[in-house]
């Protein structure tokens, strides 16, 4: 972009060259540490152009002026236009004469080039089924699968401080406190029946307070929790309150143990009726997409374990060839979905070419009108 103006040449020198002494004195503000280099165009430009300092990169723009020009930059006569700058390698510093004097001057730098994301991989841990799970075992509030909000486990008062076990006087607050942040910090199914099953003893019935015919009670269940290391009988009701939990959930982790002591794991959603397939029918697709014949990209190998498929081909195409193949076969084939899904998971393949795949020899290949036999072999052995 250019901005015509109707001031003489040496009045436009001279507003460019104030222009640069205040950028100058912007160096430090802005940071030399995202800066790159820019250097002059020495070749010829319209006196009649001014050029347009970009305000989109923090580059920095060397302008050459001799002891000459910086004598005259006070005056407005006899002063010739400054030639266009261009943007240089980072790494080339501008080339400037014996009695030439370097000014900088600073714009705003791009973000740094965008890379292209991978595809998107499962990821079972932020599933919402896993991550209300996560949730409920670690004592949080959550939505249910039916849409209900489940309250956060809390800590309740227990019994009185008439227990005949004295569980008050035991523990107190900050104990109980402790006690109920560790075991919700399992965020385990397993390892709180474990924790339960440690704390929790079940002996015989000792005394019948009913008929013995009419009792339901075939045993007794001994609660205790452990204070300054060493365990302290409590009772049910205060057992229960200072976990946050339920008597079911501890009657379901005393069923979970065998007769060796041994603590049964969590068999939910372990069953076989679960919809699988045949792990020949997908080795038959991991082999058909192996037929097809890969190269490497041979300019950026060294950065990239890419294969590249021949042009013409997509996965719409394989899977087309698939299905064929399994027809002349007579054997099941899978749906174009978990076709997809194994060229993608199992294969790091790609079907386009990579931006920086051409070389120099192959660009100017490319560009050949009409090569000959011999430019085309020697092009093919490349």
């Amino acid at each position: 972009m250019v901005v015509e103006s109707e001031q003489s040449p040496a009045k436009r020198k001279s507003a460019v060259l104030a222009s640069t002494a205040r950028k100058v004195s912007e160096k430090d503000e802005l940071g030399p540490e995202c800066w790159s280099d820019l250097s002059v165009d020495d070749g010829d430009s319209d006196p009649n152009v001014i050029p347009h300092l970009k305000k989109k990169r923090k580059k920095t723009l060397y302008l050459n002026l001799t002891d000459k020009d910086n004598a005259q930059s006070t005056s407005s006569t006899n002063l010739s236009h400054s030639p266009p700058a261009e943007i240089i390698n980072n790494t080339t510093q501008p080339s400037m004469s014996s009695d030439s004097t370097q000014v900088i001057v600073t714009t705003k730098e791009r973000s740094s080039e965008r890379t292209k994301p991978k595809r998107k991989k499962r990821n079972p841990s932020a599933w919402a089924r896993n991550e209300r799970k996560r949730l409920r075992n670690s004592g949080q509030a959550y939505m249910t699968s039916r849409g209900k909000k489940a309250e956060a486990r809390q800590m309740t008062d227990g019994c009185s401080t008439s227990c005949r076990y004295m569980c008050h006087a035991n523990f107190g607050l900050e104990d109980r406190n402790q006690i109920f942040k560790n075991y919700w910090a399992l965020q385990n199914i397993d390892l709180q029946r474990q924790f339960i099953h440690s704390t929790v003893t079940k002996t015989g019935v000792k005394r019948s307070y009913t008929d013995k015919k009419r009792s339901r009670r075939s045993n007794t269940f001994c609660y205790s929790l452990s204070v300054g290391g060493k365990g302290q009988p409590v009772c049910k009701k205060f057992y229960l309150a200072t976990l946050g939990i339920k008597q079911d959930l501890v009657f379901g982790a005393i069923r979970k143990l065998t007769d060796t002591g041994a603590m049964v794991a969590d068999m939910r959603g372990m069953h076989k009726n679960h919809p699988t397939l045949d792990e020949n029918i997908v080795q038959d697709i991991r082999d058909h997409i192996k037929s097809f014949p890969t190269v490497p990209s041979h300019n950026v190998r060294q950065s990239s374990s890419k294969q590249y498929l021949k042009d013409g081909l997509s996965l719409a195409a394989m899977y087309r060839l698939y299905k064929e193949h399994c027809d002349k076969k007579g054997t099941p084939s899978a749906k174009e979905a978990t076709y997809k899904a194994v060229f993608y998971r199992d294969f790091n393949i790609a079907f386009h070419k990579p931006k920086k795949n051409l070389c120099d020899g192959c660009q100017a290949f490319k560009n050949m009108p009409d090569p000959t036999d011999e430019q085309k072999e020697k092009q093919g052995a490349h």
